[in-house]
């Protein structure tokens, strides 16, 4: 007959016979009383009511599961510094004693004990070397120090917790030529890329956290930047930085001593914006092709190897030195104002072309001031050009106004309007002077209003017969010459016919040249002509 719950084989009263009797009993007390254990087949299990548990209870280094909660005995005190790695409640609180029987309380109340469990807090970890992470640290911040490059390996990202991250800091400041190298494990990336990231600047630092996956992310990158403090912007000194930021609302970036400079570059290695301040004066330019900014004494000099350096503003440029200021390129400068363009110097302000043409071009009009000096324009070889579109171009000084050529042109030209050279007391020109001119080899001739003839050369040989011109419009102030260089006119009369119902000397009628060789000259007032020199 077998039992319920162990399936002992027991021999039956009045049925089972000797010696099978004895061994259903062996059987019975060896094989299932003896060893059983409670667990199914093995006897009865065994309810809580059961259990006596009076002394400390060993899991064998088992883990304890699928308990719905954990209800803790609240002692009165904290556990003694004997009971280690313990996890208690003491004073209706939750406790841990550590590794060195420290109580650490975890709650407070109905809150957590943030300051014991000291979550502002990081652990540091001092580098100096090469680091390979298994996710097992308990450490976060990794203090590098970079007196030689360093590589640190990251743990897979799939072997901690999604979150978990590390920081990662240059303390010695030698990462921009000691760089220090992050590096993801096997086929892992960092930021979307399968690629290692860098801290590359001078104590930079870099925040990378695991999505718990394949992926590690950075935030807090400071690579690439430069660190101002301190006496970093001394006197003459050059600060250089390798990339670019936009700054917007800032009214005071930096504090400069005279004679220092700010460069920020971009990734070809041009400067986009230049700081400077010379003398106590702040300077600031902005191009996308490389400009150099040297600073020497009480001079600034900025310089374009192949390209321009171009300044522009709505309203007003001014470029001021106290000595010297010089703006040179290879093939171009250029510096454009809406309304105002200034160039001014405490000594002297120049403008030079030492071969080519110098040109300045104003809409309105171009106007060259000197308050007791003098004021100057030269070219070396070339010429010096002012020039009006529609309006003036105009050289006045309360002294002298000189336009001088070493050895080529100095022009004063307008395209409509006047050349106006104006002195308080008198014009003085020294060389020849040239007037504009006309040969006439045909009849009949209208003087030109638009060239404004000066002198009309009359060809009578070459014509051979009466000759006719016709005179211009009478305007006060024009002065004609008409000669007579074919030495024929006796023959083949020269008629000065009147343009409409003006004079010539008084007379309402035509003037006839008819001596060989004759000259003359006609000056008009109103509209009537008078004949102001013959020959």
């Amino acid at each position: 007959m077998a039992t319920t719950y162990m399936q002992m084989d027991l021999p039956v009263p009045g049925v089972t016979i000797d010696p099978l009797w004895a061994s259903n009993l062996n059987d019975a007390l060896t094989n299932k009383v003896d060893l059983h254990d409670h667990t199914s087949g093995l006897g009865v299990q065994v309810p809580t009511a059961g259990l006596n548990i009076n002394a400390d209870l060993s899991l064998q280094s088992n883990d304890l599961t699928e308990i719905r909660s954990l209800s803790l005995n609240n002692n009165v005190s904290t556990l003694p510094s004997g009971d280690v790695r313990a996890l208690y409640a003491s004073g209706g609180n939750l406790y841990y004693n550590n590794n060195s029987g420290t109580a650490i309380q975890i709650t407070t109340g109905s809150s957590l004990n943030t300051g014991a469990l000291a979550l502002n807090v990081w652990e540091i970890h001092e580098l100096a070397g090469n680091l390979t992470l298994t996710g097992a640290e308990s450490y976060v911040f990794i203090d590098t120090d970079t007196g030689s490059t360093r590589t640190i390996n990251l743990p897979p990202a799939s072997s901690v917790t999604g979150g978990r991250y590390f920081v990662i800091k240059d303390k010695t400041g030698d990462a921009a030529s000691n760089n220090i190298t992050v590096s993801p494990n096997g086929s892992d990336t960092i930021d979307g890329a399968a690629s290692s990231t860098t801290v590359n600047s001078a104590y930079g630092s870099l925040i990378i956290v695991s999505d718990g996956v394949s992926a590690w992310l950075t935030t807090n990158n400071t690579s690439g930047f430069v660190r101002l403090g301190g006496d970093l912007l001394g006197t003459g000194s050059t600060v250089t930085s390798p990339k670019v930021g936009s700054l917007t609302g800032i009214s005071s970036l930096v504090t400069m001593a005279n004679n220092t400079a700010l460069n920020s570059r971009n990734a070809a290695n041009s400067i986009n914006v230049n700081l400077a301040k010379v003398s106590g004066s702040d300077v600031a330019t902005f191009g996308d092709s490389q400009v150099a900014g040297t600073l020497s004494g009480t001079s600034l000099t900025l310089t374009a190897g192949t390209t321009s350096i171009t300044g522009t503003a709505n309203t007003s440029i001014g470029l001021t030195a106290t000595t010297s200021m010089s703006l040179a390129a290879t093939t171009t400068n250029s510096l454009t104002a809406g309304t105002s363009l200034t160039l001014s110097a405490g000594t002297t302000a120049s403008l030079t072309a030492s071969s080519g043409v110098l040109t300045l071009t104003g809409q309105g009009g171009i106007t060259g001031t000197a308050t007791t000096g003098n004021v100057s324009f030269t070219a070396t070889a070339g010429a010096v050009t002012l020039a009006g579109s529609s309006g003036s171009a105009t050289v006045s000084g309360t002294t002298t106004a000189a336009l001088t050529a070493g050895s080529g042109n100095a022009t004063v030209s307008s395209t409509s309007g006047d050349v106006l050279l104006t002195a308080g007391d008198e014009i003085t020109m020294t060389g020849k002077i040239i007037f504009p001119s006309k040969s006439v080899t045909a009849t009949p001739y209208t003087v030109d209003t638009t060239t404004k003839d000066y002198v009309v050369l009359i060809d009578t040989a070459t014509i051979a017969g009466a000759v006719t011109i016709n005179l211009p419009t009478g305007a006060t102030g024009r002065v004609i010459t008409f000669k007579d260089v074919g030495g024929s006119a006796n023959t083949y009369n020269i008629t000065l016919t009147r343009a409409g119902s003006e004079s010539i000397e008084g007379v309402a009628s035509n003037y006839v040249m008819d001596a060989d060789y004759q000259a003359v000259t006609l000056a008009c007032y109103g509209s009537d002509w008078f004949i102001v020199g013959t020959a």
